[in-house]
């Protein structure tokens, strides 16, 4: 049964009514509460007119006082430095400057929309532009020192080669060097289906290969191979290390995020990646910092990390001790909402364990204890 339903309505009014409000309003002609009404008056009438033409859905969230980009930018905070605003209290005025300028500031660019005569602002994105807030599913963690991504992966590329030859023995020394990288237990079906094959087989060396050409493109990736790439050695021979501290997790939040992730991840390995910005977060809290404005009253963080949980949620159809992450990153996401819109207070980081969920009293607050459970 075909449903109708549109992407979005335009915003200005049948008579362009937004459109003389705003400039109104930009003369000082009227306030704010009048724009504020004549906008709610058009957003209610507009979904009037969805309601009559008999949609299947109602389009909402689609209204904007200026652009759509811009409020995606507000959104996430990520607003141009240079005007020095604070994204969690932008009023409308600095929000039209944004767009229109200043005395001190001109006005965001903008640019087409492929070859339309639509013109949107387009975003400043710099070093310093953080985006937080929200669930954070399986995050990667970015730090120029090590442990990072280009320590961890060539040690799982180098060994599991000799741990198969092995025969997948977890008392091997190439099992313990996997392990040591900071990586799960491996779940072994049979001599040919493991959890780690699957991962190696499918993730980590394409993984590795991504990071090192985007970051260390002077390596000789196919010559002098990817097990054997070593990270630290490369600081001192190329740009790598300034390369990744270019865009390195800095844990200064300033809104709230909540971090779900699974204890059995084989390609972020928790203790590297997770619970790692768990602890970024907490000395970045712990300090003042250029631009921090919040403490933990107004952006917490919370980790709830999912006992057997993994990188990929298919996995479990050849792996069935594993669990899925999904459902815990919608408890997680209907907490943060709670916590947003009626300052409910958000359960603590803990372990999920296996078959459990998300709550407000925890049997296991912190980390878990043992990250398989059989």
């Amino acid at each position: 049964m075909a449903r109708t339903h549109i992407l979005g309505f335009p915003r200005i009014g049948a008579h362009r009514e937004l459109k003389f409000a705003q400039e109104s309003f930009w003369r000082g002609e009227s306030d704010e509460a009048f724009l504020l009404g004549v906008a709610k008056d058009l957003r209610d009438r507009h979904w009037e007119l969805q309601r009559a033409a008999k949609l299947d859905f109602v389009t909402v969230g689609d209204f904007a006082y200026y652009d759509q980009m811009l409020n995606l930018s507000a959104l996430l905070g990520a607003l141009p430095a240079r005007f020095e605003f604070d994204p969690a209290s932008l009023s409308l005025s600095q929000y039209y400057e944004l767009a229109r300028g200043n005395k001190a500031q001109p006005a965001m660019e903008m640019t087409k929309w492929f070859d339309t005569n639509y013109h949107y602002l387009v975003p400043e994105l710099g070093s310093k532009t953080s985006f937080d807030g929200g669930v954070d599913w399986e995050g990667t963690f970015v730090d120029p020192h090590a442990p990072n991504l280009l320590t961890d992966l060539p040690a799982g590329v180098l060994n599991f080669p000799d741990y198969t030859a092995g025969g997948l023995d977890p008392n091997s020394t190439a099992a313990k060097n996997i392990r040591a990288a900071g990586y799960p237990p491996d779940i072994v079906n049979n001599p040919t289906t493991s959890l780690w094959t699957s991962y190696w087989a499918q993730f980590w060396e394409v993984t590795q290969c991504q990071w090192q050409k985007r970051l260390d493109p002077g390596y000789d990736t196919y010559g002098a191979g990817t097990g054997t790439y070593n990270y630290v050695a490369r600081l001192s021979a190329s740009d790598v290390g300034a390369n990744v501290a270019a865009f390195e997790t800095t844990g200064r939040i300033q809104r709230p995020l909540v971090t779900v992730a699974g204890t059995m991840d084989g390609l972020l390995p928790i203790d590297h990646h997770a619970r790692a910005y768990a602890r970024k977060v907490a000395a970045a809290q712990s300090s003042s910092w250029e631009g921090s404005r919040h403490d933990e009253r107004d952006a917490p963080y919370r980790l709830y990390e999912v006992q057997n949980g993994n990188h990929i949620e298919t996995f479990q159809d050849t792996f069935p001790q594993l669990a899925l992450i999904e459902p815990h990153a919608h408890e997680a996401f209907d907490a943060l909402v709670a916590h947003v819109e009626t300052r409910a207070s958000l359960p603590a980081s803990q372990c999920v364990p296996k078959g459990g969920a998300i709550t407000q009293n925890p049997a296991q607050p912190g980390h878990c204890a043992a990250l398989y459970a059989p």
